[in-house]
């Protein structure tokens, strides 16, 4: 396994704190500020996955086929809209454990 360089860990780190930053405002329901991530030029796809033999197995790439979901920021938007604010009743779902903070480290290394 090839080393990584000290810029790529830090990379790595900074990514894996977004996700999980990404993922908080997600079960908080707060889609305004996730919202706020996005670039308003964002396609949100999902495409499917044909369930076939491992050597015929692919992932859909065509933009004419099938995806879970393909929206871009407007839809996001009004779909964000939509939803109720508040979380489901507890007891639906196991709690998430607490997401670790998230700071955007700026180039220059100001935060």
């Amino acid at each position: 396994m090839a080393r990584l360089d000290t810029a790529a860990v830090e990379l790595v780190k900074e990514i894996e704190q977004f996700l999980y930053y990404e993922a908080q405002l997600l079960d908080d329901r707060d889609f305004e500020t996730w919202l706020g991530l996005l670039s308003d030029d964002i396609r949100y796809w999902m495409p499917t996955r044909f369930n076939q033999g491992r050597r015929q197995r692919r992932d859909s790439s065509d933009d004419s086929e099938l995806a879970h979901f393909d929206d871009d920021w407007p839809t996001l938007e009004r779909r964000g809209k939509q939803r109720p604010a508040a979380r489901p009743p507890a007891g639906r779902r196991p709690a998430p454990p607490p997401a670790p903070p998230y700071h955007r480290q700026h180039p220059g290394g100001a935060s």
